[in-house]
């Protein structure tokens, strides 16, 4: 049966979290984005593009704070995934996980072509 993005009944905990409330993805513009947990405690990714977001735990600073969502992609990430999404409205398990990697070879690959730049600060 389809989940509408979920990979397990307990993604569906992820979408009752108070802070998964009317979110609109800072990647792909959904509004009222549906969330997917990665394997980080606390860190769900949008349903459609895989943006990461955390709902609950985090830091010590952001549970202090307690103004989630928090969203976890780095700013110098944003506009490239959101030029990655325009092109090929592709999900990137963008979260950290044991287990799934789906679409980031892929996007990788693009990042080397399209942004070599990005690419070279990140692995000095």
């Amino acid at each position: 049966m389809p989940k509408s993005g979920l990979l397990h009944d307990y993604d569906l905990m992820a979408n009752r979290e108070r802070a998964s409330q009317s979110v609109k993805c800072a990647v792909c513009d959904t509004e009222n984005t549906r969330f997917q947990w990665s394997d980080y405690h606390g860190e769900a990714m949008c349903c459609q593009c895989g943006c990461t977001y955390q709902l609950k735990g985090g830091s010590k600073e952001e549970e202090e704070k307690n103004a989630y969502p928090y969203m976890t992609m780095a700013d110098k990430w944003v506009p490239i995934a959101r030029e990655y999404w325009r092109t090929f409205h592709k999900f990137v398990h963008y979260g950290q996980s044991f287990s799934h990697d789906e679409g980031l070879r892929e996007f990788t690959d693009w990042c080397k072509t399209n942004h070599p730049e990005v690419i070279k600060k990140e692995t000095a």
